[in-house]
C-alpha cells in the first residue's frame, strides 16, 4: 500500500501493542500519522517512537479528546496562571461496564491489548490528568483488580507530581453505569469537569459554585 498509494498520512486503529510496529512502518514510509490511544505499550518503544518522529519532521498524533475541548484548554491556563492559587490535588473516577462489553474480544488478550481497561478507557482519564497538570510524575502507586479475566477491570491509582501535586484516579470497568468525573481542588477554589469529553463543568469558590454547560461563559 505504501509503495502504490503513497498516502501522505495515516491512522493507525489497530490492537495496542501493534501501534509501534505499526507506526514505525508509517513514519518510514514519510507518512504523518493519527494514533488511537494509547500511544505504545513499553516506556522504551515510547522513547524510540518519539526520537524517530523528531527524527523525520512529521506529525504524529494521539487520539485523545478533551486537549482539544475548550473546557480543558481553560482549565490548563487557570493553572498555568494560578488564577485559584496553586493547583493541590487531583481526584478522578471512570466507571464503565467494560468488562462485560470486552468479553471474547482482543481488549482482554493482554497479547494483543497489553492490559485492560485502565489501559483502555482509563487512558482518556489520565491523559486529562497530565496534560492538565503538566508536571512530570514522581510517585505512583496502584492496586488492581482483574474480577477473574486476563487483564485488570478495576484499579485505584495514587500519584505525585514533582510540584507536590497529589492525584488519586479510580477506574471501574464492572459497572452497568457509564460516568467520569475530576476534581481539581486549588488553594482558593475546586473546579469539577468531565474528564472523558470535557461537556461540563463546575466552579466553586468560597462564596458559590456555578454549573457551566459546554459552551457557557466562565467565571475567572
Amino acid at each position: 500500500m505504501y509503495e502504490s498509494a503513497k498516502p501522505d498520512a495515516i491512522t493507525i486503529v489497530t490492537p495496542h501493542t501493534l501501534h509501534f510496529e505499526h507506526g514505525m512502518e508509517a513514519l518510514k514510509a514519510d507518512c504523518h500519522v493519527f494514533m488511537e490511544k494509547p500511544m505504545v505499550t513499553s516506556v522504551p518503544q515510547a522513547h524510540e517512537l518519539d526520537a524517530f518522529v523528531r527524527k523525520t519532521g512529521k506529525t504524529l498524533a494521539i487520539g485523545y479528546n478533551t486537549p482539544c475541548t475548550p473546557e480543558f484548554r481553560y482549565l490548563r491556563e487557570l493553572i498555568r496562571n494560578k488564577t485559584l492559587g496553586k493547583l493541590q490535588t487531583v481526584t478522578g473516577r471512570q466507571s464503565q461496564d467494560w468488562k462485560r462489553l470486552t468479553t471474547g474480544t482482543w481488549r482482554q488478550d493482554p497479547k494483543l491489548s497489553g492490559g485492560g481497561q485502565l489501559y483502555d478507557s482509563g487512558a482518556h482519564m489520565f491523559n486529562s490528568l497530565v496534560w492538565s497538570v503538566e508536571q512530570d510524575v514522581s510517585e505512583v502507586l496502584a492496586f488492581l483488580d482483574h474480577c477473574g479475566t486476563p487483564v485488570d477491570i478495576n484499579g485505584t491509582v495514587n500519584i505525585r507530581f514533582v510540584d507536590g501535586t497529589l492525584a488519586t484516579m479510580t477506574i471501574s470497568g464492572n459497572s452497568p453505569v457509564d460516568s467520569a468525573g475530576m476534581y481539581y481542588t486549588f488553594e482558593n477554589g475546586r473546579v469539577e469537569v468531565d474528564g472523558w469529553s470535557g461537556t461540563w463543568t463546575r466552579w466553586c469558590t468560597r462564596i458559590m459554585c456555578i454549573s457551566i454547560p459546554r459552551g457557557g461563559t466562565r467565571p475567572f
